[in-house]
């Protein structure tokens, strides 16, 4: 069913609980799934073998299709049964990996966002989703995420805001898009506390660092906050109950557009960490205070790179820390991970981690702002860092730094 090179994954690539041998990705504009054999990495080779669909029985196998442009993925285990929820341009689905029903070495892909009801419990206006993003799991085994539109093709101010299912049933969708209206809303992060009542609770940050003229365009001028600021909006969700809005806030103003670039939460949860420019900021969150700043700076201009599907900056490891791609001028051939460190006061610090080497830029840009797993090995604790290829142009290369997290023993 497929010809050609075997192309490196490109549109997703995704670790696979329990498993340090192998990744899942998708290479082809096609969206064929395929698991990507990492055994072999000691002779220079990765061996692909695409999943196939299972077709009832018979003697023909055709690769299994993802049915939509991935952007984001979740895994959710149930009573015997692995899925990978995915969602992405045009929808949600996902991959039926493990049932008692499936056959041996066949796979099955259940798209399911057409079929489902739309809740709006904050009495938002309807806004549809284009592309499905940032797939989390949440309390009471629900997946969490958000998503975007465009305005020239059907989307309207209320197109984003935090979304939630539950993937056992996968009826309904609720949607709150009130608080964010205008804005796209990407990404998502989230961090889970404890009440003085006993039941935890799930609060997430949403990043809104462009806000879309062309829907305030349509709402009236009372709806329209007069500050167009990149913001960041906090929703909460108790356990047993449906998630709210909290509140919104307008980030430091900067000269430049588009300055916003991605947030995370420290490692102790307590601060969320924004990238806005060359600047990282703490801001603690139950203060609700800005507590640092660190601005960065080179020789050259600086660049961060950005890891897509879902497109993050900040990245996060297996051992909790959290990482940040940096190179300096538009000829770099090197690029440093650098730790994000945050000490209890709040204070910013950077540690270099690891730095990339490449022959030239053009082999650099092949290595970074690529898809990109972490593939753990619970015998040590150690974690490569597998990197996919550009979507354009498409390669046969892919990269593992391995051992990118050092073994703890």
């Amino acid at each position: 069913a497929l010809s050609g090179p075997s192309l490196a994954p490109s549109y997703m690539a995704a670790a696979m609980p329990g498993r340090s041998d192998a990744i899942l990705g998708v290479g082809e504009y096609g969206y064929y799934l395929a698991e990507f054999d990492l055994t072999r990495l000691d002779e220079g080779a990765v061996e692909k073998r695409y999943l196939l669909e299972d077709l009832g029985g018979g003697a023909l196998e055709l690769p299994l299709r993802v049915g939509l442009g991935p952007y984001g993925h979740a895994w959710v285990e149930e009573g015997g049964a692995r899925y990978l929820h995915i969602g992405g341009y045009t929808g949600l689905t996902r991959l039926v990996m493990q049932r008692p029903d499936l056959p041996a070495g066949r796979y099955r892909m259940e798209p399911f966002s057409n079929a489902m009801q739309i809740e709006r419990p904050d009495g938002a206006d309807e806004g549809g989703i284009k592309r499905f993003r940032y797939l989390q799991p949440g309390l009471d085994g629900r997946i969490f995420l958000t998503g975007t539109h465009e305005a020239a093709r059907a989307g309207n101010a209320y197109s984003g805001g935090l979304l939630c299912f539950d993937p056992a049933k996968r009826d309904t969708l609720t949607q709150i898009s009130g608080m964010s209206r205008c804005y796209w809303t990407v990404p998502l992060r989230n961090r889970v506390v404890h009440r003085l009542d006993g039941r935890a609770e799930q609060q997430f940050v949403l990043g809104g660092g462009s806000f879309d003229e062309r829907y305030a365009f349509e709402l009236p001028p009372e709806l329209v906050s007069q500050n167009h600021d990149p913001r960041l909006f906090l929703y909460d969700c108790v356990e047993g109950e449906g998630p709210r809005s909290l509140f919104g806030f307008a980030l430091p103003p900067e000269e430049q557009a588009g300055a916003y670039l991605c947030h995370a939460f420290d490692r102790s949860r307590r601060y969320l960490i924004v990238l806005q420019g060359t600047s990282l900021l703490s801001f603690d969150l139950s203060g609700r205070r800005f507590a640092d700043g660190l601005t960065m700076l080179a020789a050259e201009p600086l660049r961060f790179v950005e890891f897509p599907r879902p497109d993050v900056r900040l990245l996060r490891a297996p051992d909790d820390s959290l990482l940040l791609c940096a190179l300096a001028g538009e000829a770099a051939t090197s690029a440093t991970f650098q730790r994000v460190e945050v000490s209890a006061a709040g204070e910013i610090s950077l540690t270099p981690h690891l730095t990339v080497r490449a022959q030239s830029p053009e082999a650099l840009a092949g290595a970074t702002g690529v898809v990109a797993a972490f593939v753990g090995d619970p015998a040590d604790g150690s974690a490569d860092l597998v990197l996919g290829g550009p979507m354009r142009p498409a390669t046969t290369t892919m990269h593992v730094l391995r051992d990118f997290i050092e073994p703890r023993l």
